[in-house]
């Protein structure tokens, strides 16, 4: 049997290469992505695509074969899979993608289709179009494991996959380590994303105890295999085998229900060719199909992401997550391991059933197995009759059966039950939940326990709509002595550098929980307490705290972490290395307390490097400890994939809080390419003033400050170079980031002070003071004399229309502004059609958007398509009022039809509702009752849920006057009228503990979140008192919207009509 081929190659590839990233701190702090928080911090993001030139370009391919599979590997790309091909059937089992062809889907900006992604710590992944580091590791069986390595962007948790591919097999694993090596909790996802490709034959394969599938976020459930009704807004229609790919019509995703089976995968029926994912149901617990369907909106998606090859679905498998968003907590230096199995398969048809080792499919009463590996003399019980097995990747096994198949169990040599089947039948089906409602307001939670819960909820879910903060608030306000709430409260405050309100609320929850239990069952808020006291700098404290929650199992490994760094910091290396080994003990996988341990023993070289060889035996690309391995030397920069400032503000944090100052001042001082934080860093560490002063005229490099070393490094900067304009335009940053809205805006007034040549600066103040300080009418003038500075700059010119339109600027001059800056980005052309169309001037906006080819960010294709579909239907109003009745009609059938170079199509079609209303009006009037009723009927057929509030909230408004059309003003117009009424007086008193709203857009100005509420309210308000007649009444009430949302195109629409 030959070992495995590994080549590590570049190749020319056809390249749309991604624009450069945006050097403005995006603060967004309601972007939504994926269902959770988009917000970028510390990251720059690419605001564009593009699609003018394309070359051939170099990238690195890493490339592992057998005798059956060849896997292609992309480091430089985010650590995919490139390819995935069956040598046996020349099948590529997963979509192989010939050309990069960014587009704006990664939660950063750009994303590329193709091969499986590796999704963590959150969706899509941060670093999806980042180099990582890579280690090539050879078994002695001849196999082969090509391990790529991250610090992940947000939060700097350690994440590692290994794709192991072994001589003989027709399979390959997927190896991850996760590791939080920071202090604080962060919460996780894991999903791997494999693109397939598909067709009108292609079969989504679920296990056989499925019997039904949900939406992300639990919003929606259907019936599985054979579902019916609306799902995900879609009317399926009625008995529907949505297993089959080409019954799904529309963008969707289907989340497979819990299964006691470990494999999921698909089939082409059409190529005999399919993928099977295997994975350990208990902690791979999501299995999901994601598909752009065949709707103008699939078309556009695929135009924009490649170039000749053609359609794809993602065949999604998570650990550790059920759902999108679902999360799990990864705690202070827990560490998970973990695998999952892919494999293609053949001819076989459709496979019934899975393990590593087979797939076995029942056809027409022949059974067939498809094996990855060798089984000999295994064995083949169905329905008890047993079959001797002997086959292997290269010959299939079949047979014929009888009747029907109620069980089969396939074993391997040695008895081993390797694959286990019983038929299901109505005992074994699991009931369909209800869809999950969403997260209640304030004054919906009734108890402190509720908020607290809630509280929890939003922070591990990381919901982009609210804040974790307000409810545990709220919690203490109604319980002051509720000690769940204060110790979360405290660990939050400390997390965004609070550290005297996290001390008292910790101290309160100390005080109430030991009232008369000196020794709680929980070592929670002795850590906490622990960590704020060392950021407060008083580690002798911080030490005894420590170890009072290392008497308590679950808090025992990070605690005596925390602790041994103090003592490490301290000189006392005996206590470090002692307490190290403690630590692991209680949990072998904590990379932090092996290097002190191996740190403990630097008197003992020998000692030392054993401890850190084991390390690396577990993890070769540990950055610590090839730090420790191969020192400050060119080499082992040059074996850095990822960035290195990044990567070594992380080693010196680490280092430094290990007490290993020196190391990591020589670390950072040979540095080939530095950027302004590592010179702060180094600085304040070392105390060297040159590197102060070079830290002064430095870049931040890819990201901004985020660390709390970063923090005490500027934080000192600032007070040891009173002229340093820099230190404090990057501190500013970061506390923005964490809610220090005053403090930040004050220290960009005094960067800009010293540097009156900053944009930035000026920039970022209109954000602070438009979004948080109640001084939004200073914002523009802010703006204006940015852009002075840095005269056409896109983002700035996109910020001041956002900045005018907001602050009810008269649109005619918005549109002039934009006009006469003739910028060409995407979101700017947007912006000026948005004006346009609130000026009443829409055959200009028609005429834009016909002249220019539009690439839309995902969840962003309706801000393209409401320009377009607006314009006409306002110019159908205007004829319709003038009794220019076909004119009237085309207009609202022209709103109806997206244009293809728009890039854009409807996620969900009740946005059409609107349009088809006034087309029937105008149906009638040309005495066409029947065409009219047609459309009259569809808009019926809508029901009102979480899809429809999301995209038309107003639809009973719509559907009470297709009821008045069609015959009448009856009494269900009246109910559903008199309802929404209903619906929105208890809506105006709800609390929002956030934004009030989300957007998939990096947008750093935030809105007032009551007055967006009063807008929202006021609208649909007027649209139900329109449904009802009372035009006059739904006027003013129009009016009253736009005085807090001025950019209501239909309020402003409803006011001029």
């Amino acid at each position: 049997m030959q070992k495995v081929i590994v080549t590590d190659e570049t190749r020319l590839m056809p390249t749309y290469d991604s624009p450069a990233a945006e050097e403005l701190p995006m603060f967004a702090e309601n972007r939504v992505h994926q269902r959770s928080s988009g917000n970028p911090y510390p990251c720059k993001v690419v605001m564009r695509v593009n699609r003018e030139h394309r070359s051939e370009k170099p990238i690195r391919i890493i490339t592992l074969e057998n005798e059956y599979l060849r896997i292609e590997l992309m480091p430089e790309l985010g650590g995919r899979i490139y390819s995935a091909f069956d040598k046996r059937t020349e099948y590529d089992f997963f979509y192989k993608q010939h050309v990069i062809k960014p587009a704006l889907i990664g939660l950063l900006g750009s994303w590329i289709s193709g091969g499986c992604e590796f999704n963590w710590p959150c969706h899509h992944r941060p670093s999806t179009y980042m180099p990582v580091d890579v280690s090539i590791e050879e078994h002695p069986n001849g196999a082969v494991t090509v391990w790529m390595s991250e610090n992940e962007p947000l939060n700097r948790m350690k994440g590692m996959v290994g794709i192991y591919l072994a001589p003989g097999e027709a399979r390959f694993d997927t190896k991850m380590k996760i590791y939080n090596r920071t202090a604080t909790r962060h919460s996780f996802l894991w999903w791997e994303n494999a693109a397939v490709p598909v067709n009108q034959q292609y079969r989504l394969v679920f296990p056989p105890d499925v019997t039904y599938v949900q939406f992300h976020y639990c919003k929606d459930v259907a019936s599985y295999p054979v579902a019916g009704g609306v799902y995900n807004g879609i009317r399926m229609g009625d008995g529907v085998d949505i297993s089959y790919h080409k019954n799904t019509h529309q963008p969707t995703s289907y989340f497979c229900a819990e299964s006691k089976y470990d494999f999921f995968g698909g089939y082409d029926e059409g190529k005999r060719c399919g993928v099977i994912h295997v994975a350990d149901h208990t902690v791979s617990v999501g299995k999901k199909m994601f598909t752009w369907a065949y709707n103008q909106l699939a078309s556009s998606w695929e135009k924009a992401l490649t170039d000749t090859d053609g359609a794809y679905a993602e065949l999604m498998a998570s650990s550790y997550s059920l759902n999108q968003p679902d999360f799990t907590w990864l705690m202070p230096y827990e560490g998970k391991e973990f695998s999952q199995m892919w494999y293609p398969i053949g001819d076989i048809g459709t496979p019934l059933c899975a393990c590593r080792e087979a797939a076995i499919s029942i056809h027409n009463g022949e059974l067939r197995l498809q094996a990855t590996v060798a089984l000999n003399n295994a064995e083949l019980e169905i329905n008890e009759q047993r079959f001797p097995l002997n086959v292997s990747p290269k010959c299939n096994f079949s047979t014929a059966i009888d009747g029907d198949v109620l069980s089969f169990i396939l074993r391997s040599s040695d008895g081993s039950v390797l694959l286990k089947y019983t038929k299901p039948n109505n005992r074994t089906v699991r009931e369909m939940p209800a869809a999950l409602p969403d997260n209640p307001s304030l004054d919906k939670l009734y108890t402190a326990q509720e908020l607290y819960l809630m509280g929890v909820h939003v922070e591990q879910y990381r919901d982009p709509a609210t804040r974790a903060e307000a409810y545990w608030r709220e919690a203490i306000r109604r319980d002051p002595e509720y000690v769940p709430a204060l110790t979360s409260l405290a660990n939050s405050e400390l997390n965004h550098f609070r550290f005297d309100s996290a001390y008292d609320l910790a101290m309160r929850a100390w005080k109430k929980i030991t009232t008369r239990n000196f020794h709680p069952e929980s070592g929670e808020l002795q850590y906490v307490l622990g960590r704020i006291l060392e950021a407060q700098g008083e580690d002798d404290q911080a030490w005894e705290w420590y170890m009072q929650s290392a008497w308590t199992q679950n808090s025992r490994s990070r605690a005596l972490t925390r602790a041994a760094m103090i003592k490490g910091r301290q000189g006392d290396r005996t206590t470090m290395g002692r307490l190290a080994e403690e630590a692991l003990k209680e949990h072998t996988r904590n990379e932090t307390a092996q290097l002190m341990l191996a740190l403990s023993h630097t008197k003992d070289p020998e000692t030392m490097n054993d401890v850190l060889n084991r390390l690396w035996e577990y993890d070769r690309l540990n950055p610590v400890c090839r730090a420790l391995q191969h020192g400050a030397i060119p080499s082992f920069y040059h074996s850095l994939q990822s960035d290195a400032c990044q990567t070594l503000l992380d080693v010196a944090e680490d280092l430094a809080d290990m007490g290993e100052v020196q190391f990591a001042c020589e670390l950072l001082k040979n540095l080939p390419k530095k950027c302004a934080q590592t010179e702060y860093v180094l600085w304040y560490l070392s105390g060297d003033p040159d590197a102060l002063q070079a830290a002064a005229k430095l870049g931040n490099g890819i990201a901004w400050p985020s660390r709390m070393l970063e923090y005490k490094a500027l934080t000192a900067a600032i007070h040891a170079a009173p002229e340093d304009a820099n230190a404090r335009n990057l501190l500013a940053c970061l506390l923005y980031h964490h809610g220090h809205y005053q403090q930040a805006e004050t220290l960009w007034e005094q960067a800009y002070a010293l540097a009156p040549e900053s944009y930035q600066c000026l920039r970022n103040m209109a954000i602070a003071r438009y979004s948080h300080l109640n001084r939004r009418d200073e914002a523009l003038a802010l703006l204006d004399r940015a852009l002075a500075l840095k005269p056409h700059d896109s983002q700035l010119v996109w910020e001041k229309a956002h900045v005018m339109l907001y602050t009810s600027q008269n649109p005619n001059i918005v549109a002039a502004f934009l006009i006469e800056e003739n910028n060409l980005r995407e979101d700017v052309t947007i912006a000026l059609c948005h004006a346009l169309n609130l000026a009443g001037r829409h055959k200009e906006v028609l005429k834009i958007m016909r002249s220019k080819r539009f690439t839309p960010c995902e969840g962003g294709e309706h801000a393209v398509a409401e320009q377009y579909m607006f314009a006409h239907h306002a110019l159908g109003r205007k004829a319709l009022v003038s009794e220019k009745i076909q004119t009237a009609l085309e207009h609202f059938q022209q709103a109806q039809v997206l244009p293809d170079n728009l890039g854009a199509g409807l996620w969900n079609d009740v946005l059409l509702v609107p349009h088809r209303y006034f087309e029937a009006v105008c149906l009638q009037k040309h005495g066409m009752k029947n065409e009219a009723a047609r459309l009259l009927d569809w808009i019926l057929l809508h029901q009102q849920d979480y899809f429809t509030d999301m995209h038309l909230p107003e639809l009973p408004c719509w559907q009470a006057m297709a009821r008045t059309l069609h015959c009448g003003y009856v009494p269900k117009a009246r109910e559903q009228i008199a309802a929404h009424l209903r619906a929105q007086e208890s809506a105006a008193t709800a609390i929002d503990p956030g934004y009030g709203k989300t957007t998939p857009f990096f947008i750093s100005y935030m809105e007032d979140t009551k007055k967006l509420r009063t807008a929202r309210v006021d609208w649909q308000c007027a649209m139900a008192y329109f449904a009802a007649g009372d035009t006059q009444t739904a006027t003013k009430l129009a009016q009253k919207s736009l005085q807090n949302d001025p950019t209501n195109l239909y309020a402003t629409l409803f006011c001029n009509s």
